[in-house]
């Protein structure tokens, strides 16, 4: 039987302010699960926290939130009455109100309890902090529901005011991992039906004329398109609203679609590619979180005190060591096809500048760019040519050794031949030009084996990949198969140069090519401790996608933008609603 928890916190809400902090520290024991009680809150309006020795045998509700969100008007500051929590006084300070809203919708989901980690945790306590990160995976995959609070803690949103919920690290496991995420939002539209793209979902009041949740999933697929489209027993007609809570119609946003559909939840090759390819794109204070943030995602727990909070490149390659020995695969090979490989672990990306607010960025000649300017919203599709991303081993030095179909090359001489229809390979001559300008021959292996004077470099095919969109599969681009070159720099170690896409009429020749066993990595040193990203690259002379064909006509994504400019802002939805119902 499991031990009755402990109360180690009561205090009156009345008595919470921001010029008193308050801390459990002095009533908590370190390494222990915490709760905080909604009855207790919405009922007798008592902080009420109380604390377990095992994993809570009840059911609670887990909130995802930034640390720093959206800000409070200037007419809004009196009425909402805040306090601040000890150790966490760079985070907003926390709202009476919207903790009660998030607790009324825990009841109303059957959840007696809420964790919110700024409370629930030491925070200025760093044995119970590391304790707690790694548990936060387990925390978030048996919680019921997850409730995302996307403009923070101190107030609610509307779905059409933009937030930097999706640009941070740790709300990426904060949506996957629970069976079950909703989204909390200011909305006075009432209960009702609701569509996104070509997925169907439904909105629920918490607190009618004020607030409401609806399906994160949703909500998602929402700002993908730019809107949704309401019905509802108060309206004659549906309404258009526009969606950006999560950002417009960004890769980072089709990525993370990815990760939640429905539709692709049995191809862990495409919801793990998206895992990375979120990550990649969104930002902590501290570059190791990163790799913290998604390892549970993976099913691997690192113990966070043997690396240093600079040390992303390390706890990468510890995570990505431990995924290939579980008998995963290499998910994260075609994040972006365009930033060009680290130059310590070159089938990473370049990595992105962290920060404890903002956007993930990286250092180009002309000044720092978004990362999402870098991404495409594309997943890697197995029945494209019948085969998964690679598997393997990779070693100490971040080595990822694999086997996959490849095509020996040298550097070509000559323009290819543009009257073919596919501009990326010449079947006359075995031309491809890959994504950095350079044309490449391919030549035989007998020819290789009778020359002294060609160098060691493959086209080596990653995969099949297609663009997202909800519901549906988009087939405008036609640049489906992805690989990369890769050259040797010391006996038998590869690194990426380059990459390259070919169209989906030379799927048969590709499959024709045999398979050969690579170590792609380095090709300089690991930098472990102090590595934080921060390299600088030509973006003009770095990797480009092959030009689309437009001739192929208007694709979902264009449609749905067109729709998108007839929606209205919430605000002006709610005034309708007042003014004709």
């Amino acid at each position: 039987m499991a031990a009755q928890p402990r109360t180690i916190l009561q205090v009156p809400l009345s008595s919470l302010s921001q010029e008193c902090e308050l801390d459990i520290t002095p009533y908590a024991m370190p390494q222990r699960y915490r709760l905080i009680d909604c009855d207790r809150f919405i009922q007798d309006e008592m902080l009420c926290i109380d604390e377990f020795t095992d994993f809570p045998p009840v059911q609670y509700a887990a909130m995802s939130y930034v640390w720093k969100g959206n800000p409070l008007e200037p007419s809004e500051v009196k009425n909402h009455h805040r306090f601040s929590v000890a150790g966490a006084l760079d985070g907003d300070p926390i709202s009476i109100h919207v903790l009660s809203q998030a607790c009324l919708a825990a009841v109303k989901h059957e959840a007696r309890y809420i964790w919110l980690d700024r409370l629930c945790i030491m925070q200025t306590n760093r044995e119970d902090k590391n304790w707690q990160i790694r548990q936060m995976s387990a925390m978030y995959k048996r919680c019921n529901p997850c409730i995302i609070l996307p403009g923070g803690v101190q107030k609610l949103v509307r779905i059409d005011e933009e937030t930097a919920w999706i640009h941070r690290g740790w709300t990426l496991q904060e949506l996957l991992m629970p069976e079950h995420t909703l989204v909390l939002l200011a909305w006075k539209l009432g209960a009702g039906s609701v569509m996104a793209g070509d997925a169907f979902g439904t909105v629920s009041e918490v607190t009618p004329n004020e607030s409401a949740v609806m399906s994160a999933a949703d909500v998602l697929n929402a700002c993908v398109v730019g809107y949704i489209e309401l019905t509802s027993p108060r309206s004659p007609s549906p309404l258009l609203i526009q969606s950006c809570v999560f950002g417009a119609a960004s890769p980072n946003l089709y990525a993370t679609s990815v990760a939640m559909s429905e539709e692709l939840a049995s191809d862990p090759d495409a919801r793990n590619h998206a895992i990375w390819q979120s990550a990649l794109m969104r930002t902590s204070s501290r570059p190791v979180d990163m790799v913290f943030s998604i390892m549970g995602l993976f099913g691997v727990i690192l113990d966070p005190k043997i690396f240093e909070k600079e040390d992303r490149i390390g706890a990468t390659v510890a995570l990505a060591k431990e995924i290939l020995r579980k008998g995963g695969s290499a998910s994260w090979l075609g994040m972006s096809f365009r930033l060009p490989p680290c130059s310590a672990l070159c089938t990473f990306p370049v990595f992105a500048e962290t920060s404890v607010s903002g956007k993930a960025l990286v250092r180009t000649r002309t000044g720092l760019r978004e990362v999402a300017e870098f991404v495409d919203g594309e997943y890697p599709n197995e029945l494209g040519l019948g085969t998964p991303l690679p598997g393997g081993a990779m070693d100490d030095d971040g080595y990822f050794t694999f086997s996959s179909r490849a095509v020996h090359l040298v550097p070509g001489t000559s323009e290819l031949d543009h009257k073919h229809e596919d501009k990326n390979i010449d079947l006359s001559r075995r031309l491809i030009t890959s994504m950095n300008g350079r044309v490449w021959e391919i030549v035989s292996e007998e020819h290789v084996r009778g020359s002294t004077s060609v160098g060691n470099t493959y086209g080596v095919i990653l995969g099949w990949f297609q663009d997202y969109y909800p519901g549906a599969s988009l087939a405008h681009n036609k640049h489906y198969i992805k690989g990369m070159v890769v050259e040797e720099h010391a006996p038998e170690r590869f690194h990426i140069v380059t990459f390259f896409s070919l169209h989906l009429r030379d799927r048969e020749w590709v499959k024709s090519w045999q398979e050969h066993r690579f170590s792609v990595g380095g090709p300089n040193p690991l930098t472990h401790k102090r590595y934080t990203g921060g390299e600088t690259f030509d973006e003009n002379a770095a990797h480009r996608l092959q030009e689309v064909d437009n001739a192929y006509g208007k694709d979902e994504r264009h449609i749905a933008a067109a729709r998108a400019r007839w929606a209205r802002s919430q605000v002006e939805a709610e005034d309708y609603l007042l003014k004709y119902t």
